[in-house]
């Protein structure tokens, strides 16, 4: 007993109607866990944290993915950019000033402060310092 053509053809879209079915079923009562692949993807990629702490218990924290080479000023820009407030800085010949990001004001009494990982960062070189996947970076006033 051979089988036809036409009896492959018929066998192959009950095949495939019965996965279509498996996949739609097994979805919906949670068969397969669609969700925790997603969540593994979005580990994989590279991010850091922004912290601007304006004293006395205010702060706010922006999270987002980095891209190589990117360095910390590039990383309180995206964040201004994305979340719509405000960088004052300067670049000259003797390196960056950093004057104000999001109201947070520096002074000569209370300059601004970057730190990376609880450290802190050279102000004039914030351009220039790269970040890696993981770097908790911090704005504050000293």
């Amino acid at each position: 007993m051979s089988i036809t053509p036409k009896e492959y053809l018929g066998l192959a879209l009950v095949v495939i109607a019965l996965a279509i079915i498996l996949s739609f079923f097994a979805s919906s009562v949670g068969l397969f866990n669609f969700d925790r692949l997603t969540l593994s993807f979005q580990q994989s990629q590279a991010a850091a944290s922004l912290t601007i702490n304006y004293g006395e218990g205010r702060v706010r924290q922006f999270n987002g993915e980095i891209i190589p080479e990117m360095t910390i000023l590039d990383a309180i820009l995206a964040s201004a950019q994305s979340n719509n407030f405000v960088v004052d800085y300067q670049i000259t010949n003797v390196g960056l000033e950093l004057r104000a990001v999001d109201g947070l004001v520096g002074s000569a009494a209370r300059p601004l402060q970057v730190l990376v990982n609880s450290q802190p960062v050279e102000m004039a070189k914030l351009h220039q310092t790269a970040i890696k996947s993981g770097d908790l970076i911090e704005v504050n006033s000293q």
